[in-house]
């Protein structure tokens, strides 16, 4: 089953009091694994079918006591059935007042399957992923090689949001990154381009690096999601202010034991295996992690009170942000 930590001390330490009543996670995964092969299964301790039945249970038990809505898409595997994937997403959101989906494509999905599948399914966005780009070593891949100009037109037409996780070792600082994004906001402005993971800074120093360079556009958005350290969050608040980020866990990532980190240029995962190693390597006590939902909170938490945000602030970025934003109402 998936993980949780040994007590509850953490989250009542720590979480409870900072997280307010209402939620909109903008970032949840949902998928069966039979939709894909069993050597591509996600590296997460989860059932096989993780739908939204699971995931209220689980987000209770998170954080308990919380009204929650949510923005929904499939998990990307390189061997994921996308037809069944997203038939599935769209089965489990519907008369789920709250809960919102976005189709899953590849650069193959065409401008009129889609059309097809948001007259059938009602999909409010598109979420892209560079698994499904033709480079051998796809995170490398330029933002236009696994999201087409065609599919973007489609957005920008029907008022959809995009999800974009982008690639590249310098994440946002890379050139040709901002210089897509740039274009895509301005070019179609009534679609809304929400960068996840902070705009990819999981080196809180790329995104950094690169947001001054990323025009102010009223479309571009950043969710939270597995972002465990605070600088990309203090990064997007100071230069586009706190409405423009929204609360994201990464369910299920966000119920890995363990952190992501900064190391010189790159990151690393620290998951509890590492820990323990380390643990067993160096003779002392075990390091005991938590949840990577509770860190990305936790630098959350740290950016708003380094950032002297309100309460107010504090419950845009985790629900009013998202309700703002037309496809999410």
């Amino acid at each position: 089953m998936i993980d949780f930590p040994q007590d509850s001390d953490f989250y009542i330490n720590n979480i409870r009091d900072f997280v307010p009543s209402k939620i909109f996670d903008a970032h949840v995964h949902l998928y069966n694994t039979k939709h894909m092969n069993n050597h591509d299964l996600p590296n997460i301790n989860t059932p096989q079918n993780v739908g939204i039945n699971f995931f209220e249970q689980i987000m209770d038990q998170f954080l308990p006591g919380r009204e929650i809505q949510a923005n929904c898409f499939p998990f990307p595997r390189k061997t994921l059935d996308l037809d069944l994937a997203n038939k599935y997403i769209a089965e489990e959101v519907r008369g789920k007042p709250g809960f919102f989906h976005q189709m899953l494509i590849s650069p193959q999905t065409s401008v009129r399957q889609i059309q097809t599948m948001v007259d059938i399914y009602g999909f409010r966005g598109l979420k892209c992923y560079h698994l499904f780009s033709k480079r051998k070593i796809t995170q490398n891949s330029l933002i236009q090689e696994y999201l087409t100009e065609e599919q973007v037109e489609f957005a920008n037409t029907e008022k959809m949001t995009i999800t974009l996780h982008i690639v590249k070792p310098k994440s946002l600082a890379d050139p040709e990154n901002l210089e897509v994004i740039n274009r895509f906001a301005k070019e179609y402005p009534n679609m809304i381009i929400i960068l996840a993971h902070a705009g990819r800074g999981f080196n809180s120093w790329n995104t950094i690096n690169g947001i001054d360079s990323l025009q102010r556009h009223e479309n571009i958005f950043f969710d939270t999601s597995a972002i465990t350290e605070s600088g990309a969050f203090q990064a997007i608040i100071n230069s586009f202010g706190h409405q423009r980020l929204l609360y994201g866990s990464d369910f299920p990532v966000s119920h890995i034991l363990g952190r992501c980190i900064r190391i010189a240029d790159e990151f690393i995962w620290l998951t509890a295996k590492t820990l323990q190693d380390f643990s067993k390597q160096n003779n002392i006590n075990g390091v005991v992690p938590t949840l990577v939902g509770y860190e990305s909170i936790m630098a959350l938490k740290e950016a708003a009170v380094l950032m002297n945000l309100s309460v107010n602030d504090i419950e845009d970025i985790f629900f009013n942000n998202a309700k703002n934003i037309q496809a999410f109402q």
